[in-house]
C-alpha cells in the first residue's frame, strides 16, 4: 500500500471520526429535550397505578420538564391535570424556597392561568398551595413564594369557575396564615368576595367562614348571605352578623327564627339574647315575624294580657303597621288608637295617605278626625 492511501484511509476515518463524535454530541445534547417530550407525555397517559413511576421520571428532569408540564394544564381532563399536578408540586418542593426555578414556575402558572382549563386552574393553585404546606424551620417560607401565591389568587378572583374557587379558598387560608402584609391579603378579599355568589353552595360557605378572618374584615359582606338558599350559607352568615351585628338591625333578624333549617334558629335565637331580648320579647319576636297572619293579629292580645313593663307596645305596633296583610295593619291602627298611643300618629298619617288598602287609608284617616277612642270597625 502506498503511503499515499494510507494518508487517505487515515484521513477518512479521523473525518468519520469527527463527523460521529459531533453528530454523538448533538444527540446527547438533544437527549433532555427528547426524554422530557416523552416522559411528560407518558406521564399524561398515566393512570393511578403508575403515576407515581411518571412523576419522578419528569422530576428527575429538573426544571427540563416545566413548560411541557404546564402545558398540559390546558387540557379539560382531571386525571391529566392531576397527574401534572403532582409532578410540578413534587418537582418545585424540591427547589429551595427561593430558587428562581420556582418563581418562573409562579410566572408560568399565573401568565398561562387565564388560558387553563376549570380544573387545569384547580391544579395550578393547588400546586402553590403545597408551597406553603411543605417548608420546615430550615426551609421557612419566603416573601417571593408568598408574592407568586398571591398573585395567582388575583387571577382566581377574575374567574367564575368553582374548582378553581375551591382550590382558591384553600390557598388564601394558608397565604392568610402566613402574612399581615395588606398587599397580599387583598387578592384574599377579592377571591373571598368571588365566591360569595359561586354556583356552589360548599364554596359560598367556605369563603362566608374565611370571611370571619379578622385581617380580611368582610364579616358585614358576608351578612347578606342571610338569604341563601343554602342553610350552611345561612348558618355561616348568622355567624358574621355575630361580629358585624350592624351589619342586619336586631328587628330584621327575626324572620330567622322561623327557618327550615334548625341550627339557624337556634344561632338566630343566640344572637338575639345577646343582643339583649328576653324571654316575652323573643315570644313577641316569634309571633310577629309568624307566617301566618292570624299568629301575627296574636301579638295585639299578648300586649294587653301580659302587663309586661318591659314590653315596649309602640315600638312592637308600630311594626305591625307595617305587616304585609292588611287584617294585620287595619287591627294595628285600631290597637294603637284605643291605647292612646298619640305617639303613633305619624304613623296613622302616613297610612292614610299611603297605604295600599283604600279601606285602611279611610280607616286611618276617620282615626286621626276621631277624638277619643276609635269607634268599633269590622275587620276587612
Amino acid at each position: 500500500m502506498s503511503h499515499a492511501k494510507a494518508w487517505n484511509k487515515r484521513w477518512y476515518f479521523l473525518v468519520g471520526l469527527v463527523v460521529l463524535m459531533v453528530v454523538g454530541g448533538a444527540a446527547w445534547m438533544e437527549r433532555t429535550p427528547l426524554l422530557s417530550w416523552i416522559y411528560v407525555r407518558g406521564l399524561a397517559r398515566a393512570d393511578e397505578g403508575n403515576q407515581a413511576v411518571w412523576v419522578e421520571r419528569v422530576a428527575g428532569l429538573d426544571g427540563a420538564a416545566m413548560p411541557g408540564l404546564v402545558e398540559l394544564l390546558n387540557q379539560d381532563d382531571a386525571r391529566v391535570c392531576g397527574n401534572a399536578q403532582a409532578a410540578l408540586s413534587v418537582l418545585s418542593n424540591r427547589w429551595n424556597a427561593d430558587d428562581p426555578r420556582r418563581q418562573e414556575l409562579a410566572r408560568r402558572l399565573a401568565d398561562g392561568f387565564p388560558r387553563f382549563s376549570q380544573v387545569g386552574q384547580g391544579s395550578a393553585l393547588k400546586v402553590a398551595t403545597s408551597w406553603l404546606t411543605v417548608h420546615t424551620t430550615a426551609q421557612p417560607t419566603t416573601q417571593g413564594t408568598m408574592r407568586a401565591c398571591a398573585r395567582l389568587l388575583q387571577e382566581a378572583a377574575r374567574v367564575s369557575g368553582s374548582e378553581a374557587h375551591a382550590a382558591g379558598l384553600d390557598l388564601a387560608a394558608k397565604l392568610l396564615a402566613h402574612t399581615h402584609d395588606a398587599e397580599m391579603i387583598k387578592p384574599c378579599q377579592d377571591l373571598t368576595i368571588a365566591c360569595f355568589q359561586d354556583a356552589e353552595a360548599d364554596n359560598r360557605s367556605r369563603a362566608v367562614e374565611l370571611a370571619l378572618n379578622p385581617n380580611l374584615d368582610l364579616a358585614k359582606p358576608a351578612a347578606a348571605l342571610l338569604n341563601d338558599s343554602a342553610p350552611e350559607v345561612r348558618r355561616g352568615a348568622l355567624l358574621a352578623v355575630g361580629v358585624a351585628k350592624d351589619a342586619v338591625m336586631t328587628d330584621d333578624l327575626l324572620p330567622w327564627l322561623h327557618d327550615s333549617d334548625a341550627e339557624v334558629r337556634r344561632l338566630c335565637e343566640l344572637e338575639l339574647r345577646e343582643r339583649g331580648l328576653q324571654d316575652d320579647q323573643m315570644l313577641l319576636g316569634r309571633l310577629i315575624t309568624d307566617p301566618s297572619a292570624k299568629k301575627r293579629v296574636g301579638v295585639l292580645d299578648y300586649l294587653h294580657s301580659s302587663g309586661n313593663g318591659n314590653l315596649d307596645a309602640a315600638v312592637w305596633l308600630r311594626h305591625l303597621s307595617h305587616d304585609p296583610a292588611p287584617e294585620v295593619r287595619f287591627a294595628a291602627i285600631r290597637a294603637i288608637k284605643e291605647g292612646g298611643l298619640d305617639e303613633l300618629n305619624d304613623r296613622i298619617d302616613q297610612m292614610a295617605r299611603n297605604d295600599p288598602s283604600p279601606t285602611i287609608c279611610d280607616f286611618a284617616r276617620r282615626c286621626l278626625n276621631s277624638h277619643g277612642k276609635a269607634k268599633p270597625i269590622s275587620v276587612p
